[in-house]
């Protein structure tokens, strides 16, 4: 632009403004004039524009579009309620024929009749904020609301029904917690805990708040209920003989009277002051992803549940008891631990698993273990903030099980083709539950998942499922919330079980022998496979279908396989194994009989009862057709019966009793006789090479195998003839 037409439109713009002044002033005028009473009498007086309102686009009573709902009481007075309901919807557009206008609120009564009319009803500018104002009484026998959404055509046909539990946590308690290796202080550390206060006795604190409860078993047991497991019924509640906790304060409680210590200095803190704290962080938990309280009644706990050192803590259908473990661990009581036995009753109530009303299978066992754990871990995220807490019973410095792993905890199967391992213990397969659950929560987000499993434990888990089918049921309902299906394929295949049309799962076995060990191809696929690389964790590779490998020492080497079959599809499988130069170890445990002399074949053993390995200087046996053990004892009566037996490796393999000809002894001593062995061998039937052999003698009460010696002595030799 030149500097003319620049000037020119400067020019323009001045005289443009200009005449939108002189316009106004003309406008101001008549206006003064005409509100004084000047001016022309036939003027024209000025009239604003006509303002279009907009025609009301609602035609058709609405459909419930609420997706989520969930609350919880927030008024500590008895009968009253307040506090918001927290809705998840569709954002309401304007133009939607169908389009709600108020969320109305209703009364339901405890047998799920709606009460009367509404009594509380949103605004249409913010429809789906709902806020019960403080004071708020609820009616009686009334223990929910029902949520319709209306517009002026009408009311929703179906609403949403929230139940709810009365809070009753008027005062607010400080006091210790936690143990010796993490300790802190509720009103300082963390918030202070809600519990109950009444006017009797001058102050009375109650440990319940109407959302959980907590007795205190001083260190007794339920006979009532201990005597009647066996009928696989639930416990019935029975509050006249275990009331929650209650103690005298003042209206600033303080609780720091439960404390377990020993001359070493204190072991615990306060059971009843973490298990009140958590047993509420795990309710808001379950009402969160539930949208309802997580039991028809409030949740009860009952805490230091049998002798002292019992590790109780278990589901009986009614209460979650917890034993304190002392001094093998801390208290048996933690967040997770509380979420995962209430975790239980959540699933007998919403899914067909409910293991007190009918049978369910082993698998199904799976699902309840699996499904508590993973509801400790939300109950800690909603604690924590972070989804850090992958570690059941961490807290409790006992037994752990690790969720972001496969094997969760020994003895736990690598995978779902390795299912016979576990026989009929349920808890060694969680980790193919668990394990996708970790994997999926790291793509979507460790809320969705939660809800995915949850609704799948709703909708289609059952009595009788197997491990597959909950898997294919995780899938259908991934889908339904619109998250990708090939990702619990995925993950899921992770730990081989099978989900898809097409492809391949890598998976082997391994036999070892010392340091010598077979493996063994065992994948399975829907063509052929064709391609197979090993790599055995010590530098050392192969590419044979099923090949044999000699490690250089003994060690943990993780093993692993990948696969390729003819459709180029591709997996692998990964499995730590031991190898080891040394025959199994015997147990170091402390006895009551010991072995004082012990001879083989006429040659005396310098026997120490503290040491079992004599192998360093070899036995030679001079006559082995007869070859006689004497072995005398320090018990001359025994309260129980004996068993001897003696193993001879044969064959070199590492392994005792891999071949029936390798027990040599097997005799049967009855209770009452000296803990002592006489036997004659006759080993010339046996097959032998020059080099020595390994034997072990055990004399125990019940002998299991050559691994295994609790109670008698047991002891290596190497013997030559």
């Amino acid at each position: 632009m030149t500097f003319v037409q620049s000037l020119l439109l400067l020019t323009n713009l001045i005289q443009l403004s200009l005449i939108r002044f002189k316009l106004l002033i003309c406008i101001f005028l008549t206006l003064f004039l005409v509100s004084c009473g000047g001016g022309s009498s036939d003027s024209t007086p000025i009239k604003p524009p006509a303002i279009e309102e907009p025609l009301n686009p609602v035609t058709e009573v609405p459909t419930n579009q609420i997706l989520n709902a969930f609350f919880r009481d927030q008024d500590s007075a008895i009968g009253k309620l307040s506090g918001i309901v927290t809705i998840s919807a569709p954002e309401v557009i304007y133009s939607d024929p169908a389009k709600v206008e108020s969320v109305w609120v209703y009364w339901v009564d405890e047998q799920g009749n709606k009460q009367g009319d509404a009594w509380l009803k949103t605004a249409s500018k913010t429809v789906y904020h709902l806020d019960i104002p403080e004071d708020t009484s609820i009616p009686a026998n009334t223990n929910a609301l029902l949520l319709l959404p209306v517009n002026t055509i009408g009311q929703a046909t179906k609403g949403t029904l929230i139940s709810f539990h009365d809070f009753i946590g008027n005062a607010e308690l400080s006091g210790p917690g936690g143990n010796e290796v993490h300790t802190w202080e509720y009103g300082v550390d963390r918030r202070k805990i809600s519990i109950q206060r009444t006017e009797e006795q001058g102050g009375l604190c109650i440990f319940d708040n109407g959302l959980v409860s907590i007795a205190n078993m001083n260190n007794t047991k339920d006979e009532a209920w201990e005597s009647n497991t066996g009928n696989m019924l639930p416990n019935d509640v029975n509050e006249n003989a275990f009331p929650p906790y209650s103690f005298l304060c003042d209206t600033q409680p303080t609780h720091s009277e439960d404390i377990i210590s020993d001359e070493i200095g204190v072991w615990t803190y306060s059971t009843l002051n973490d298990a009140m704290f958590y047993g509420t962080v795990v309710y808001d938990s379950f009402v969160k992803y539930l949208g309802e309280p997580p039991l028809e009644e409030k949740i009860r706990i009952r805490v230091h549940y049998g002798e002292q050192y019992g590790q109780s803590a278990y589901w009986d259908g009614a209460y979650a008891n917890f034993g304190d473990a002392y001094p093998l661990f801390y208290s048996m009581v933690s967040l997770d631990s509380i979420a995962h036995e209430v975790g239980h009753g959540v699933l007998n109530r919403v899914s067909d698993l409910n293991l007190f009303d009918h049978e369910i299978s082993t698998d199904a066992r799976t699902l309840h273990e699996a499904f508590g754990d993973i509801s400790g871990v939300m109950a800690k995220y909603e604690f924590t903030g972070h989804t850090n807490n992958w570690i059941h019973g961490q807290e409790n410095g006992g037994l752990t099980r690790h969720l972001d792993q496969i094997k969760t905890e020994n003895g736990a199967i690598d995978s779902f083709l390795d299912y016979e391992e576990a026989g009929d213990n349920f808890y060694l397969r969680i980790g193919m539950i668990s394990y996708p659950f970790y994997l999926l929560s790291n793509q979507w987000g460790i809320e969705p998942t939660y809800k995915v499993y949850l609704n799948s434990a709703k909708v289609c888990w059952s009595a009788m499922t197997t491990l597959t089918e909950a898997a294919e049921c995780i899938k259908q309902q991934a889908g339904v919330a619109g998250l990708p299906e090939e990702d619990v394929i995925e993950a899921f295949k992770m730990v081989k079980i099978k989900l898809f049309d097409q492809g391949v799962l890598s998976h082997f076995t391994a036999e070892k022998i010392k340091l010598h060990t077979q493996f063994i191809d065992d994948s399975r696929t829907t063509s052929q496979v064709v391609q197979w690389l090993w790599d055995f964790g010590d530098g050392q590779t192969s590419t044979e279908a099923s090949p044999e490998h000699i490690f250089a020492e003994s060690g943990s080497y993780p093993i692993k396989l990948t696969v390729t079959d003819q459709s180029d599809d591709q997996d692998t499988f990964e499995r730590l194994i031991q190898v080891t130069d040394q025959y199994c170890s015997i147990n170091s445990v402390g006895v009551d009989k010991h072995i004082s002399q012990i001879s083989i074949g006429g040659n005396d053993i310098n026997y120490n009862s503290t040491a079992w390995d004599y192998t360093q200087m070899p036995i030679e046996l001079t006559n082995p057709s007869n070859t006689i053990i004497n072995i005398q004892g320090d018990t001359e009566v025994t309260e129980r019966s004996t068993t001897w037996k003696v193993w001879i490796d044969l064959n070199d393999n590492g392994i005792y009793g891999d071949e029936v000809n390798e027990l040599v002894v097997n005799k049967f001593v009855a209770e009452g006789q000296p803990y002592s062995l006489n036997t004659l061998l006759d080993l010339s039937t046996l097959p032998n090479s020059s080099q020595a052999k390994y034997m072990r003698i055990i004399g125990d009460y019940a002998v299991i195998g050559p691994c295994s010696s609790s109670i008698g002595e047991a002891l290596d030799l190497r013997v030559s003839w």
